[in-house]
């Protein structure tokens, strides 16, 4: 028996309030199904419901970044973001904000807005100095070439490459002469003072010679000591005189 012959077989039609209909959302323009009950629906989700009947946004201006932000007005946010908010917190406020603004590139040298983007921690204005810095220096954080310090015993050394660094008084000869010093050969400093690094006061000697400076050096100045030598004149190294 078919369900054409037996009219109590027949399916029975949905009733129209049961109906489903189609729509297009109004929002993301994505067709949906609801039912007749809901024919006014104009939105797909829950989602598209909060953007529709979204509240009119309160239009505010950051007192740290002067940038305006568009806030809800049960919020009390005050900042555009956390990190203005961290800059009010702290006391500097604005100050501070233009402080991490003004950065120098410390490969190029040029100026950048360093309170945008990736840059707020780096100080790079982008990726192709990074690269270059690092390619030259090593790493990032790497002090670049041609740095100099100063050792507590006052010797100065020059970072001359990627990875290596070599006395400052050294290098200087070297690059005077033409050469790279030998073994046998040490530079001295004429005055004493281990830091004047001026090619006028660099004498190259051998060790032998050297150490019979400062031996000669530390009698004459025990016999100052002890008031035997009275100073009257400035008093010359033997090996004075010795070109460069």
């Amino acid at each position: 028996m078919t369900s054409a012959s037996n009219p109590t077989l027949r399916k029975k039609r949905a009733p129209a309030h049961r109906e489903k209909i189609d729509k297009v959302c109004v929002i993301c323009s994505k067709p949906f199904q609801v039912f007749y009950s809901f024919r006014n629906a104009k939105v797909c989700s829950r989602a598209c419901s909060s953007v529709l009947h979204r509240k009119t946004l309160l239009i505010k201006k950051c007192p740290i970044c002067e940038k305006e932000y568009g806030v809800l007005p049960s919020n009390e946010k005050m900042t555009c973001s956390a990190r203005c908010g961290a800059m009010m917190r702290s006391g500097e406020g604005h100050h501070r904000w233009i402080k991490d603004r003004e950065k120098v590139c410390l490969q190029c040298g040029e100026k950048y807005d360093g309170a945008a983007g990736w840059k707020r921690s780096k100080r790079f204005c982008g990726v192709p100095c990074y690269n270059l810095y690092t390619k030259i220096n090593g790493w990032a954080a790497a002090v670049p070439i041609g740095t100099v310090t100063q050792d507590p015993d006052g010797y100065k050394r020059i970072k001359i490459s990627r990875n290596k660094w070599k006395p400052e008084h050294v290098f200087i000869v070297e690059k005077a002469i033409g050469r790279v010093l030998t073994r046998a050969e040490v530079v001295h400093h004429r005055n004493g003072n281990h830091g004047d690094n001026r090619i006028e006061n660099l004498q190259v000697v051998s060790r032998q010679q050297h150490m019979r400076i400062h031996h000669e050096a530390e009698q004459i100045g025990l016999k100052v000591m002890a008031g035997e030598i009275e100073i009257v004149k400035s008093i010359v190294h033997p090996l004075e005189g010795v070109e460069v």
